[in-house]
């Protein structure tokens, strides 16, 4: 059993509602990958370098270092959370339990910074404690004469009353983006923790929503039946309304003043693809000067969906030459599409000069895929 949830509201002060519920709505934790062994330097002839496991998930223009599972907290059983807020000059109380097997697991998931946080926000295995919760407080929303757009907004209320914390001063890492799970049971987080939290519950309650991504900031879009005043995007023939998540007290449309005018970008809720990249890198010869490596790179995408957009940058990196120093030549491949359930297999050829250190490195990116890179250590030939 890993999860127990308890939960009760509250409605200024009469209990409405309590459920008590023991199924389990996680299944089974993270696969663990075994680290492979070091390479030796120098090669041998004929020796094959094999990249070990894929280093930190890149944004277009920042690689950020992944987040270390071990180096997060754990919790301790059971994580109780009381949840307080006022919708409509009403009261209202939500008291929940999340055990430590479930909020560990998300703990020990990988956190890297994102363009795109839908792969958090539709995670698969919190899907029964949010269902529970959202039924939880519309339910008890229904009882005190709520229609849809009240329990919506309701909900909304919710997340808008959790506190601000940076991801610096809780967890000690820059960016730590937090399944809605993690948002519970830490009772807050930044904007793109409760933009997270929001579009889960809100597509949970059957609406279309996606990120809007602003200069430092991030809200969420929710498309409406009917128009209504306010500001609002358009996305691929459809008009998603400005909703703010950080803060209380934003309605529909409303836009913080700093953020009104500025450029935006709108990243649909859609999970990205699993996409999986492993490299071997093969010694093809040499001369006076060279070394020179076929580098073989499979890629397999799990889904859902087709990676669309595949390219892979082969290059081999010169250790004591500064950053991203690259010997020439590199290569860019353009495996394309990758249906899902497929795979796909590239070949690049690269040179290495002698008794130079250096390190091979393939990077994977596309255009709906979490961009990959992955390096072997370091070696001299």
């Amino acid at each position: 059993m890993l999860c127990m949830i308890i939960a009760s509201i509250a409605v200024s002060g009469c209990i409405l509602y309590q459920a008590d519920s023991s199924k389990d709505i996680f299944n089974g934790m993270p696969d663990q990958t075994p680290t492979p062994d070091a390479t030796v330097s120098p090669l041998p002839e004929n020796e094959k370098i094999s990249a070990p496991n894929p280093g930190a998930t890149l944004s277009p223009s920042i690689i950020p270092p992944a987040v270390e599972p071990q180096a997060m907290m754990t919790a301790v059983e059971p994580y109780h959370c009381v949840f307080k807020w006022t919708y409509e000059k009403i009261r209202w109380t939500f008291n929940a339990e999340i055990s430590k097997e479930a909020l560990d697991l998300y703990r020990n998931k990988p956190h890297n910074r994102t363009t795109n946080y839908a792969n958090y926000a539709l995670s698969e295995e919190d899907r029964g404690f949010l269902n529970e919760m959202i039924g939880s407080i519309c339910e008890s929303g229904k009882n005190n004469g709520y229609g849809e757009y009240d329990n919506l907004m309701n909900i909304v209320t919710f997340v808008q009353s959790l506190p601000y914390a940076s991801d610096k001063v809780t967890t000690g890492y820059e960016e730590y983006p937090r399944y809605p799970v993690e948002t519970l049971a830490d009772n807050g987080g930044d904007c793109e923790d409760t933009c997270i939290l929001a579009a889960a519950l809100l597509h949970e309650m059957g609406y279309d929503v996606v990120f809007i991504k602003l200069p430092d900031h991030m809200a969420i879009g929710i498309r409406l039946q009917e128009d209504r005043e306010g500001t609002r995007f358009e996305y691929e023939g459809s008009y998603y309304y400005y909703l703010e998540t950080t803060g209380e007290n934003w309605g529909i449309g409303q836009v913080p003043d700093e953020y009104k005018g500025v450029r935006a970008e709108i990243y649909p809720l859609v999970k990205s693809p699993d996409v999986g990249m492993s490299f071997i890198a093969e010694r093809s010869g040499s001369d006076s000067d060279f070394v020179y490596f076929t580098v073989r790179c499979s890629i397999k995408n799990a889904g859902p969906g087709d990676a669309n957009g595949l390219k892979v940058h082969v290059m081999a990196m010169a250790v004591n030459k500064g950053d991203n120093y690259i010997w020439p030549p590199d290569q860019e491949i353009y495996p394309g599409n990758v249906p899902e359930g497929s795979s796909v297999e590239v070949e690049a050829e690269i040179k290495v000069p002698k008794n130079e250190a250096s390190m091979i490195k393939c990077v994977l990116s596309g255009e709906n895929i979490e961009n990959k890179e992955m390096t072997t250590e370091i070696f001299t030939v």
